[in-house]
């Protein structure tokens, strides 16, 4: 009996052994899979925000869509720029093809940062979207340029 008490805790070590790697290795994917999944898509095309602003200054038409929250938006935004919160975007689609000429001109997106941009972009691009682009640095790189805003 004292023989089989002392396997009990060899077996739990084992045991142990393998849940704390296999959840190690689940850790490893979970986060792998955070990072791809929370990205855009890599083959979005983007514009420069000097690009941005020479054609808007030449009146080349073009939908800017801030997907930030109403309050963002009101503290400051990209001149000439539409708010529809990114968790809005799929329930707008129809106004968003509307604002884009039925897509004919191109629908140009950004956030804060590059994550909700992202989100919105994968919407709107698997809802057959093919003219959207994702403005580089998002509002922080706007900031950070110290373009001009509107309020």
């Amino acid at each position: 009996m004292f023989a089989s008490l002392i396997k009990i805790p060899y077996y739990f070590d084992i045991l142990t052994y393998h849940s704390e790697n296999s959840m190690k290795k689940f850790l490893n994917f979970l986060f792998i899979f955070t990072l791809v999944a929370c990205t855009s898509k890599p083959d979005f095309k983007s514009i420069t925000q000097q690009q941005l602003l020479a054609n808007d200054k030449a009146g080349t038409p073009q939908l800017i869509l801030d997907v930030r929250s109403a309050e963002e938006f009101a503290e400051g935004h990209v001149p000439n720029a539409i708010n529809i919160d990114h968790q809005q975007v799929a329930a707008k689609l129809i106004q968003i093809k509307a604002m884009s000429n039925q897509q004919q001109i191109p629908i140009i997106v950004y956030c804060r940062s590059g994550h909700r941009a992202g989100l919105a972009l994968n919407t709107l691009d698997e809802n057959g979207f093919t003219n959207i682009i994702h403005l580089e640095g998002d509002m922080n790189g706007w900031h950070q340029a110290k373009l001009p805003i509107e309020k």
